[in-house]
């Protein structure tokens, strides 16, 4: 699996694109978290590239706020916190009609080693304008990938800053995050955690003043992006 998204500061690659695989049904070690590029707004998001429409015909952008999102498997997830929704940051998935349920519609989870990632979800904010490019993207991912995943992040961007804390009952939350030339990375997650899953979450640099200017993550520090709320 090949974590990149955005590249290290040196980087000759200009491609700003994750390498979970472009169609999100590939498997093994060519496989990418996504493919669409950190700066991507929300119409050129609803074109949809990355997705292998063959497999997907139906397959559509749905963002909070919109009807069809009631009628999802992912509502609970896709519900803005209150300071996402002060600042005008909806979150967007790509859906499909719930093999079960036609009528319903289900998120598409993309596959590394074979294997589906948890989850991802994709935060855009609004310019003045009112058009809106992604922000931040998170990722949930399998313990099975983490020393890999991490190997990876660190051959790349160096040594990350860490935080960690206790947690509830045995539990103890990290974070390692790193800052790179057009790239913020965070690394999330929970010692014996119960879960057995990580969070990886990538921050477009280029959004965080006007995120800040819209009263979200105001002091621009990197822990408001977490996964571990707390930190907001």
């Amino acid at each position: 699996m090949a974590l990149t998204f955005g590249e290290p500061a040196g980087s000759r690659v200009e491609n700003r694109s994750l390498s979970i695989d472009s169609t999100l049904t590939g498997t093994g070690d060519r496989d990418n978290l996504i493919a669409a590029p950190l700066d991507i707004s929300l119409d050129e998001f609803k074109t949809m590239r990355f997705i292998d429409r063959a497999r997907y015909p139906k397959a559509r952008v749905i963002c909070s706020g919109d009807e069809a999102l009631r009628q999802s498997t992912a509502l609970g997830v896709m519900r803005p916190l209150p300071d996402e929704a002060a600042a005008g940051i909806i979150r967007c998935n790509v859906f499909r009609p719930d093999p079960v349920n036609l009528s319903w519609w289900t998120p598409i989870v993309p596959k590394v080693n074979g294997a589906p990632i948890k989850s991802t979800s994709y935060f855009f904010l609004p310019d003045d304008k009112g058009d809106y490019h992604l922000l931040f993207v998170q990722a949930v991912l399998p313990d099975s990938v983490l020393a890999s995943t991490r190997a990876q992040l660190l051959d790349a961007y160096g040594i990350p800053k860490k935080r960690g804390e206790p947690g509830l009952v045995t539990e103890s939350l990290w974070t390692e995050s790193w800052k790179a030339a057009g790239i913020w990375l965070l690394l999330d997650s929970r010692k014996h955690s119960f879960r057995r899953d990580f969070t990886v979450t990538y921050v477009n640099p280029d959004q965080i003043d006007a995120a800040a200017a819209r009263g979200f993550a105001k002091t621009r520090n990197i822990l408001y992006y977490s996964v571990h709320t707390h930190y907001r």
